[in-house]
């Protein structure tokens, strides 16, 4: 192995120790991480099912996209403003700026980096971006919900079923998986 390749891997690896013995950082870190990812995971939901519903390409893998986010919960019947969603999930403009970087991308850094620079914003704004992202999950719980009417089979005379269809849902109306909630 190179000697300077060498060097800049342990320099790495020694920032990275240093991180993982300071137990409060580590701590406010992966509680970080952990809520985000509780975010990711219902917004990829509605982007799922808005891009089923508008008969949009499915990539094979659901990324947070600002370009169809907004649309999506719209769609979903949930109020987000622009700002709201930006200090999410964008990645371009003042959100990549020390200080007000959005949650996705101190996410990515703290994980896929390990970056010092996002894990000290992290510890540093942790209150605020906790705050926001249980702002964001509260509005899932807080959704209203569609009721489906219940499906009924009718008998005909020779005792099979009607099997009525069920209504197809309409572009504006809530996703199936806020109608089980």
């Amino acid at each position: 192995m190179d000697q300077k390749l060498k060097n800049e891997i342990e320099k790495k690896l020694g920032k990275m120790e240093a991180h993982l013995e300071n137990q409060e950082t580590v701590r406010l870190r992966w509680q970080f991480v952990d809520k985000f990812i509780l975010c990711e995971v219902a917004c990829k939901k509605v982007l799922s099912a808005y891009r089923a519903d508008q008969k949009l390409d499915k990539p094979a893998y659901e990324k947070l996209n600002m370009k169809y986010i907004p649309d999506a919960m719209a769609w979903a019947g949930l109020d987000f403003t622009r700002d709201e969603l930006n200090a999410m999930f964008y990645t371009r403009d003042k959100y990549r700026i020390r200080g007000t970087k959005s949650a996705k991308l101190l996410r990515d850094g703290a994980m896929h980096e390990h970056n010092e620079q996002d894990i000290q914003e992290i510890v540093s704004r942790f209150d605020e971006l906790n705050r926001m992202m249980d702002a964001f999950l509260d509005k899932f719980s807080q959704a209203q919900t569609e009721q489906k009417p219940k499906e009924t089979k009718k008998r005909t005379s020779k005792g099979k079923s009607s099997g009525k269809k069920k209504p197809e849902r309409t572009s504006g109306s809530s996703p199936d998986f806020l109608m089980s909630a």
